[in-house]
């Protein structure tokens, strides 16, 4: 699969670039494509039909045939994060792009089913907060990412119909889980908690003189616990 990925024809058939500040990977390929292309490029590693020594000429060569047969679109998104192989698509899993992803997470996780919702749902404020949220380091800047997630969980939860002077966490309630199908009790119970954690730390963090939420381990954790819960608030239309 390396072998593959160090090739420059690989590189930009998948729109993969280093990110210029930390050098994580990051593709402008939109993710529905991307995970259609990187497919190709798992069988490929898998197969090996091109053989193992294959040289980067033929590789090249094998991308064009690909690239007439398929046709990618020239269509680009800003770029984002695909270090974490849990942003990659079920079928590419188990064929790492890059990085450790061993020990606690340096950063929130860009799940790719928030990514293409988002996609879908148009609103930019809610798509560059996101970006921005997944792109900070976790351990170097918490209070960036606690102030973060709070402005956009508090934005997704007005484009739902939140008024001004409710939390996000009272909006997007066991009542609203339950109208919206997200599981059983202890499913609905853990969101809860997750979005209490996140609401208080990050009123905390943006209005007391000394106090914030530096548990970048926990913000990690409840973000992939409400995972379930933004997919469907962004699949729902947004009250104007």
């Amino acid at each position: 699969m390396e072998r593959l990925l160090r090739n420059p024809a690989v590189k930009e058939f998948l729109g993969i670039r280093k990110d210029p500040d930390t050098d994580a990977i990051q593709t402008t390929r939109h993710p529905d494509e991307f995970d259609k292309l990187l497919q190709h490029i798992v069988e490929e590693a898998q197969n090996k039909k091109l053989g193992s020594q294959a040289t980067s000429a033929k590789i090249k060569d094998w991308i064009n045939t690909l690239r007439a047969e398929i046709g990618p679109s020239d269509t680009y998104v800003d770029p984002y994060l695909i270090t974490d192989p849990n942003t990659i698509s079920p079928s590419a899993r188990g064929s790492k792009i890059e990085g450790n992803t061993k020990g606690p997470a340096n950063r929130i996780r860009k799940a790719i089913e928030i990514q293409k919702a988002l996609q879908s749902y148009g609103n930019t404020k809610l798509r560059d907060l996101y970006r921005s949220i997944c792109g900070v380091s976790l351990t170097e800047h918490p209070l960036l990412v606690s102030v973060g997630i709070w402005s956009f969980l508090d934005t997704l939860a007005a484009n739902q119909g939140k008024s001004p002077q409710t939390a996000f966490n009272s909006y997007f309630s066991g009542e609203w889980m339950k109208a919206n199908g997200l599981g059983g009790k202890n499913d609905a119970k853990g969101m809860s908690n997750a979005l209490k954690n996140l609401c208080d730390g990050g009123n905390i963090t943006k209005h007391d003189k000394v106090a914030a939420h530096y548990d970048s381990r926990q913000m990690a954790n409840d973000m992939e616990v409400l995972t379930p819960l933004i997919v469907k608030a962004l699949q729902k239309k947004a009250t104007p």
